[in-house]
């Protein structure tokens, strides 16, 4: 009797990891919420189901951020959503704000993921602890990008992890024109059937971050 509900158990459990994987395709997902703080997330799908999940930024941890519910929420929400397989949960009292956020954010990802996504602009993310990463929004007209912009970290708060904005303050130069400049030779590459841009001599590294992040984003929109 024991094992017949053992295995009535497990049968459930399968069956339930099944109904979860049958929406999602595999791969690596971006979610991002406008805001003073912009919320961004990477979803991680394998075989169908949410293996990942990830806050990229804001980092709400003792180092940069005094409010507890909000570090609490920081912390508990990816384990939730990976319990969960979903978006379905419950905000948590003084952290409201943030659960609204991470959960728009992953319900973006997610519906990404699963084809159901009605929106236009698309985000691809190259990760650089070191700099900041670099975050790329598309905006896609039917299947043409019309549209390209960098997601910087405008405020320079230590809990934003995106890249600073490379204006004149940025010491080197060719980063400097590379970072005014990628927007127009992307848009150009792209009409021309390609997805990077060829690159700059003194910016090498900021060529590859950039390219690795359009990348990603045309990936998310299927282009």
């Amino acid at each position: 009797m024991k094992r017949i509900f053992l295995l009535t158990i497990a049968i459930f459990l399968v069956s339930s990891l099944l109904i979860f994987a049958a929406d999602y395709k595999d791969g690596l997902y971006i979610g991002f919420v406008p805001g003073r703080d912009d919320t961004v997330v990477e979803v991680g799908i394998s075989n169908g189901l949410i293996v990942q999940v990830k806050i990229v930024s804001p980092v709400k941890l003792e180092a940069t951020y005094s409010f507890g519910p909000g570090i609490d929420a920081f912390i508990e929400y990816p384990g939730k959503v990976l319990a969960n397989q979903n978006t379905d949960i419950d905000a948590v009292a003084g952290a409201t704000g943030s659960y609204e956020d991470y959960n728009k954010a992953v319900q973006m990802a997610l519906d990404i993921a699963s084809g159901r996504y009605k929106g236009n602009k698309y985000y691809g993310l190259a990760k650089d602890f070191a700099h900041g990463h670099v975050l790329i929004e598309i905006t896609v007209e039917g299947k043409k990008v019309t549209d390209l912009r960098f997601v910087t970290n405008d405020s320079g708060s230590d809990r934003v992890t995106l890249m600073k904005p490379k204006d004149a303050s940025y010491p080197f130069a060719p980063a400097r024109e590379l970072f005014s400049s990628f927007k127009d030779k992307a848009l150009a590459a792209i009409e021309a059937g390609k997805n990077e841009v060829d690159l700059v001599a003194g910016a090498t590294s900021s060529s590859i971050s950039f390219n690795a992040a359009l990348q990603h984003a045309l990936s998310q929109a299927g282009l």
